[in-house]
């Protein structure tokens, strides 16, 4: 993806206004291999073409469907997904009422929408779907929510009843019931086993901490906006015959800004990552 001076620009407006100094911002980019209803926008229309138009709907679908899961090129990994990113915002309970979350919402999406970036708000629906197919990936079932409860707490209808989650030292597995509802391109739902069935998880995060020789140091300073005062040098026991280093920044800030080590021996050790 490219992006030119307008788009850098509102992007950074997007950030710096339209989201409150006390939120939290998440970005998801989501690579889904739930496309199925996406290629039956192409397929059904000539299935029901008939003759020659339905089979090389059937033999096309069939192709795609593979691609989900297993590469179609030799090269390297390229597989059919359905690629969006979703942004959320969260502030802390009682730092906000509905209406300005609502506010910072429509600025967020008028935002994007002003840089020619699609942007669509999310129903309850949508998000028991998210969930739904980032805990039970699928290229196509019949099976998914698609109604809400405002009675009921919306974490317990996101998670698939037959989800069974295994907790390892360095990852998650989660399985589903392989027999799920799959409706074809005449129409008809079976029931069929969807593989795999199994997922690993792993969450990987930045390191806090410095390291030299394998033994930890010091943390790192805490990762702070614009405009806010880092205090320089990290917080912990510096090494024996070393002092701290900051790198000098891409953006040309001061260089506590960069990436932070020790120098020792004359020597460059225990080197961080860019704190802005």
């Amino acid at each position: 993806m490219g992006a030119d001076e307008r788009t850098g620009r509102s992007s950074r407006r997007c950030l710096s206004e339209s989201v409150p100094p006390s939120a939290r911002v998440q970005l998801l980019a989501f690579q889904s291999p739930r496309v199925g209803a996406l290629i039956a926008q192409y397929a059904l229309p000539r299935y029901k073409a008939g003759g020659i138009h339905r089979k090389i709907a059937e033999r096309r679908s069939a192709f795609l469907r593979h691609g989900a899961w297993v590469s179609m090129s030799k090269d390297g990994p390229f597989h059919v997904r359905n690629h969006r990113i979703f942004l959320s915002v969260s502030i802390r309970s009682g730092k906000a009422t509905p209406e300005e979350l609502t506010g910072v919402r429509d600025s967020i999406v008028s935002t994007l929408q002003s840089i020619d970036m699609p942007a669509t708000r999310l129903k309850p629906v949508d998000l028991i779907a998210l969930i739904d197919d980032i805990t039970a990936p699928a290229f196509d079932v019949s099976d998914h929510v698609s109604e809400y409860s405002e009675l009921d707490p919306i974490a317990d209808q996101c998670v698939r009843r037959d989800v069974q989650t295994v907790v390892q030292a360095d990852r998650l597995l989660v399985s589903v019931e392989p027999l799920r509802a799959v409706t074809n391109l005449s129409g008809e739902t079976q029931y069929q086993e969807i593989r795999p069935d199994t997922f690993d998880y792993r969450f990987f995060s930045v390191r806090k901490w410095v390291y030299v020789d394998g033994v930890r140091v010091a943390h790192m300073k805490p990762r702070s906006r614009f405009g806010e005062v880092l205090t320089p040098g990290p917080v912990g026991r510096v090494p024996e015959g070393c002092y701290y280093v900051g790198t000098a920044h891409p953006d040309g800030f001061d260089s506590r800004y960069g990436e932070i080590g020790f120098a020792c021996a004359k020597q460059i050790i225990g080197t961080g990552t860019p704190i802005l």
